[in-house]
Formats: C-alpha cells, sequence, structure tokens
C-alpha cells in the first residue's frame, strides 16, 4: 500500500533534510505512518530519502527501518520524543536497509518520531559519520521533526476536508435530485387546486355560503404558488455558486456574529435569495386577517373550537410587507389552533394603541394620536410553560412541546420574529393571557405595527 503526500509536504520536507545535509548529514529519511486495519501493527513508508536512493528500494515493499541494537522504532507504540543516537553498525542479518552499507560504518544515527497530540505521525531518521550530534544540533532536529509533524496534520486535515466536502456535494446533488422530482410533482396538482377553485368560485352565486371556503382555496393556493416561485429560485442561486474542492478565495473569520446569523436566514416570506431587505407598502390589516380567519374557522370546525374576529372598521393603515405579515400571522393562528383543545376557542383583535416614548423604554398610554396598530391573537390552549418564554422566539427550540405528539419544527416564532422586527414592529407573548383576566390558560401574542403617515 502506497502513501501519497502532496508537493508542498514533499517541498517542505526537501527544505528540512537540506538543512540536514549542511551540517554533514550522509543520510537522512522521513518516513509516514501507513494506514493498516484495525488489529495490524502499523508500518512506516519512507516519502523522501536524501541522498536519492530509489535504486535500492523496491517499489512494491514496504520500508523497514534501521535498527538500534535490538530496539526498533515502531508506529504503534506509544512514544515521547527521544532521541535514539547509536554507534552500532545495523544489522544486516535482521533487517534491509533502505542505505547501503557501505554509508553505515559507523553512522551516528538519531531517530525522532514526528509526534503531534501522542499520536505517531511518522519518523525522521539521519545520521552522519565523521561526528556526533551535539546538544545543539540535536534540539535543531527536534525542531524539523515538529515541524515536519505539525505539516503531516496539516495535510491530514485538509484530505478529511476534501472528503468531506466532496461526500457532501455529492449528498447535495442527490439531495437536489429528490427536490427536482418532489417540486415537479407538487406543481401538477397544485395546478389543479387553483384551477377548479376559480372555476367553482364563477359557478358559485355571490350569495352561497360556500364562496369564502372556495375563495380561502383560491388564496392558499396561490400563496403556494410563491412558495414554490422562492424556492425556485434558490435553487437557480445555489446553482450558479457550487460549493468548490478548493477555493481561491480566503475564508473571513473576522464576520460579526450577527451579520453570519443574518446571512443564513434565507428564503423569508417577501424576501428573495438575492435581497434580504423587506419592501413595505401601505394596506389595511383587515384585507390579510379576514382571509386567515375563513381558513381559521374552516380548520377549527373539524376540531370543535371557535374562532372569533373583531377587527374595527376605519382602522389606519398600516406600512408593512403584506407576505410576511400574512405570514406571521398564519404562523400564530396555526399555533393556536394545534395547541388548543377541542372545545377551545381563539380571539384574534385589532386596534389602535397609543405610544409615548420616554428616556428608558415605550410605554402604552392613552392619547388623542394613534401611534401604531396592535393585533392579538388569544387562545385558551396549554399555554407556554414559564420556564420556555424566554426562548420561544428561538430558532428550532419548542421546549416541553418537544416531548409531546403535537408536530412541529420550532420555525414559526423565530419566523415571526425575524419578519416583525424587519418592519419595525414588536412581537410578545403572554402566558397566560394578560389581557383578559377571565382567561386563565392559554396564550397571548400581541404585535405592534406602524402606522402610515397621512399620505
Amino acid at each position: 500500500m502506497s502513501i501519497s503526500a502532496s508537493s508542498e509536504l514533499m517541498s517542505l520536507c526537501r527544505s528540512q533534510l537540506g538543512l540536514l545535509q549542511s551540517w554533514g548529514a550522509v543520510y537522512s529519511v522521513v518516513y509516514l505512518t501507513e494506514k493498516v486495519p484495525d488489529g495490524v501493527k502499523n508500518h512506516f513508508v519512507p516519502i523522501l530519502v536524501y541522498p536519492d536512493l530509489a535504486n535500492v528500494v523496491k517499489k512494491s515493499s514496504l520500508a523497514i527501518l534501521p535498527a538500534v541494537g535490538n530496539t526498533e522504532i515502531s508506529g504503534d507504540i506509544e512514544v515521547d520524543i527521544v532521541n535514539y543516537e547509536s554507534f552500532k553498525p545495523l544489522a544486516p542479518e535482521k533487517k534491509t536497509s533502505l542505505v547501503p552499507e557501505d554509508i553505515l560504518k559507523p553512522p551516528y544515527e538519531i531517530f525522532l518520531p514526528l509526534i503531534h497530540d501522542r499520536l505517531v505521525m511518522g519518523l525522521l531518521v539521519t545520521a552522519r559519520q565523521d561526528r556526533s550530534w551535539n546538544q545543539l544540533e540535536r534540539e535543531q532536529i527536534e525542531s524539523i521533526a515538529q515541524t515536519l509533524a505539525i505539516a503531516c496534520v496539516m495535510e491530514q486535515q485538509e484530505n478529511w476536508l476534501k472528503q468531506e466536502l466532496a461526500q457532501q456535494q455529492k449528498l447535495q446533488s442527490q439531495q437536489r435530485d429528490i427536490l427536482d422530482n418532489l417540486l415537479h410533482q407538487i406543481r401538477s396538482p397544485l395546478t389543479a387546486i387553483r384551477t377548479f377553485g376559480k372555476l367553482l368560485l364563477k359557478r358559485l352565486l355571490p350569495e352561497n355560503p360556500n364562496q369564502e371556503i372556495i375563495t380561502g382555496i383560491v388564496q392558499q393556493s396561490d400563496r403556494l404558488q410563491e412558495l414554490l416561485e422562492q424556492v425556485d429560485a434558490c435553487l437557480d442561486l445555489t446553482e450558479t455558486e457550487p460549493l468548490m474542492l478548493e477555493s481561491q478565495t480566503p475564508i473571513d473569520v473576522n464576520i460579526p456574529v450577527n451579520q453570519a446569523e443574518k446571512s443564513s436566514l434565507l428564503l423569508l416570506p417577501g424576501t428573495s435569495p438575492q435581497n434580504q431587505q423587506l419592501t413595505t407598502e401601505p394596506c389595511h390589516v383587515a384585507s390579510i386577517i379576514e382571509p386567515l380567519i375563513v381558513s381559521a374557522t374552516a380548520i377549527a370546525q373539524e376540531k370543535q373550537q371557535q374562532v372569533f374576529a373583531t377587527i374595527p372598521e376605519n382602522l389606519p393603515l398600516i406600512k408593512v410587507n403584506i407576505p410576511a405579515l400574512r405570514e406571521v400571522l398564519s404562523n400564530i393562528i396555526d399555533n393556536a389552533l394545534k395547541y388548543t383543545p377541542a372545545g377551545g376557542n381563539i380571539w384574534v383583535k385589532a386596534g389602535v394603541v397609543f405610544l409615548q416614548s420616554t428616556a428608558s423604554k415605550k410605554k402604552i398610554k392613552k392619547n388623542t394620536k394613534p401611534e401604531c396598530l396592535d393585533i392579538t391573537i388569544t387562545d385558551t390552549g396549554y399555554g407556554i410553560n414559564s420556564a420556555d418564554l424566554d426562548r420561544v422566539f428561538e430558532r428550532s427550540y419548542r421546549g416541553v412541546q418537544a416531548n409531546t405528539d403535537i408536530p412541529g419544527t420550532g420555525l414559526g416564532l423565530a419566523i415571526a420574529k425575524e419578519l416583525i422586527e424587519k418592519m419595525q414592529g414588536k412581537i410578545e407573548v403572554y402566558s397566560p393571557p394578560q389581557s383578559d383576566s377571565e382567561i386563565k390558560t392559554g396564550t397571548s401574542f400581541t404585535i405592534w405595527l406602524p402606522i402610515c403617515e397621512k399620505l
């Protein structure tokens, strides 16, 4: 079994053996530890010999180390960094040396294992004939051995990273093929649902009680279509920027943590892979909430729940990203339905509040001029454990709910908080709700959003 070494490692070995040559070494050899199956003793394989003695080394056989008396240096032993110096010639009846016998009469040899974290990476052997090595020279040779050991470790880590990256690329390619197949299969029934829904809307009379349900089906299918378009845009972006095994661009390890975190939040609703900023526009909050109430009511009927909505007329316009706010409210309403048992209630309320800025914080205070709009979603569900309240907006955190049969990923509230803050708003959670003293269990989410200035 052969061992391959990179050109960089070979160049470093040559330069270090060149130093030994300048100090009078008649031969020097760098060995690397060969990987062998478990239970088999490690072997050393030469990767560089000075002078060039390749003609005496059979390529088909492993290198046999020179022996010091009856002692053999082997890669499977635990060894500290120790100098071994011999004044005895090799024992040719026991070993076949890499070095011709006429050079070894008598050699002053040093054997230094290349060790990193008590792992033997290889061995450095050097010798000279005319004199022994003094203390300063031995220390310098130890330094050379340390340099080579570190280089071996770095090369090993680089090779491991390349293998890992290659495996990740292969897995990524397989996952992409699967995803493309799934997306293709999703588009066909989605198109059919949208088409059938629009046809039904045209055939139903305005007073038909199923009008709202069919409208909700069409709106939800339109929402799915938008999400598929976002997925396509993200996949196209990853195709134009493939992972490279050998990157020519140095990695910037000084990126601020908050910037690195933001860059990882791809495909937020209302954004695109090319632009993570939310564009806002004036809108009526009722136009976003009312379709969600229709869908929530249909789901609640199946679970014997009730949904109540209080949305006053003539509410001021708010400045938001419509797809983003729709996603936030949909996530919170879905959670209310999911974590409320049969017979429970869900309330969705919208109104205006009056904020007064102070030096320390913003306090809600009645005034003559509204400064923001609030949306409160309250349920009579299981509630949130007090130990989990401070972490409900963390990505992938579910708290005690992770131990229940209720499905979830812990992403919805993290996405909601991110989107609300991007729209210059604020979101808070209370469990049990504080807005209604009659409700003793459940959860309440309140969202504050900026009101548009007069157009």
